[in-house]
């Protein structure tokens, strides 16, 4: 019986790597599912919002956008690390297009430094500061990678793992690598991302929340890279009151709106809705149809639809006609001359069965992101 015991104890760390393998397996599905479980929930609710339309700020200050959005989801204000919704940070702002695609800045995480100039903190604004509007002593600064007017810039070492933040070319502050990404883990392993479209300003200021991007596992390796090109952007907020006491807002890391799609290594729009809040969908359908081009300079023409004018960049060249074999369609390229433009504009007239069906199937209700 020992020997037969012993012939097969080898396969016993065998078998405890095949078990510990699928508990892991079932633990991640289920973080997954929960996940999702998580975004349907949240879009059930947002789906209520947008269909409002326009509403008025509840608070006609910078960050009504976002108040406004959590107070109509019923979302207590916190400032809680982990994020707004259960598991899920969200961050609305102005904006209704759902691309991620202009220089705008967004507010990223909250991230205290490790000093390295031996200062307190009131010594640090007297010696840094300046004195503001309302005399006291203020130290409210944006720094990015180029030297600003008080010589602050952000500089990435040459092993690319810290962050510092140098003061006439003499490091005060960093951040390592590892403290970052702890960082962006704990508030935007998953993120909602909220556009909505506005108008008015002040107390008068309305918003209609229209866009949702979902985005996940964040890099603080990319954090850094996009520091280096000047696309991130620490914010220094602090003063100190009349009694000499020091007030920090916090430091704050922002991101260019455009970067996103660097920082995250997915981006899933989940939510485009549609300007014509009349045309109601399922509350709980992931799936808006998306806005359909209204162009017909692409070679599929609007969203799958056959096409009756087509407008494409190609070298200027003869006219010529292109039959295909079973006649279903044919073309004549017509080349005119382009005005400023290289290489040669060709506008190019299509005659197909049908032109301007839609041949898209849109997906169904039940889809899930």
């Amino acid at each position: 019986m020992i020997n037969i015991f012993c012939r097969y104890l080898f396969l016993l760390p065998l078998l405890l790597t095949s078990v510990h393998g699928a508990a892991s397996q079932e633990v991640s599905s289920a973080v997954t599912k929960s996940h999702e479980s998580i975004l349907q929930e949240f879009l059930v609710q947002f789906n209520k919002v947008s269909a409002r339309g326009f509403v008025k700020t509840l608070r006609p200050v910078d960050t009504d956008v976002g108040y406004t959005l959590e107070t109509l989801l019923e979302i207590p204000e916190n400032n809680s690390p982990r994020g707004d919704f259960p598991g899920m940070e969200i961050k609305a702002y102005r904006d209704s297009e759902t691309e991620f695609d202009d220089q705008d800045k967004m507010n990223l995480v909250l991230k205290e430094p490790e000093w390295l100039d031996g200062l307190t903190t009131a010594e640090r604004n007297q010696q840094y500061g300046y004195k503001n509007s309302n005399r006291r002593q203020a130290w409210y600064l944006s720094v990015i990678s180029r030297k600003n007017a008080a010589n602050l810039q952000l500089v990435v070492t040459e092993q690319g793992e810290v962050l510092e933040l140098h003061r006439n070319d003499v490091s005060i502050l960093q951040w390592s690598l590892e403290v970052l990404e702890q960082r962006l883990q704990e508030k935007h392993a998953h993120s909602l991302f909220i556009g909505a479209e506005s108008r008015g300003k002040g107390a008068d200021a309305e918003f209609w929340h229209k866009t949702v991007t979902w985005c996940q596992e964040p890099s603080a390796k990319r954090l850094l890279e996009l520091a280096a090109s000047g696309d991130i952007i620490v914010e220094l907020r602090r003063h100190l009151h009349p009694d000499g006491s020091a007030h920090n807002h916090g430091t704050a890391f922002r991101i260019r709106k455009h970067r996103l799609q660097t920082l995250f290594r997915e981006q899933k729009p989940v939510r485009p809705v549609s300007d014509d809040k009349k045309q109601q969908s399922d509350p709980g359908m992931i799936n808006y149809r998306p806005r359909r081009r209204a162009s017909t300079a692409f070679r599929v023409g609007i969203a799958g639809c056959a096409p009756c004018l087509v407008v494409a960049k190609a070298p200027a060249a003869a006219a010529k006609r292109v039959a295909s074999e079973t006649d279903i369609c044919s073309a004549r390229a017509i080349p005119k001359a382009a005005a400023k433009a290289s290489p040669a504009a060709v506008v190019s007239t299509a005659s197909t069965l049908n032109g301007g069906t839609c041949s898209e199937v849109f997906p169904s209700n039940t889809t899930t992101p």
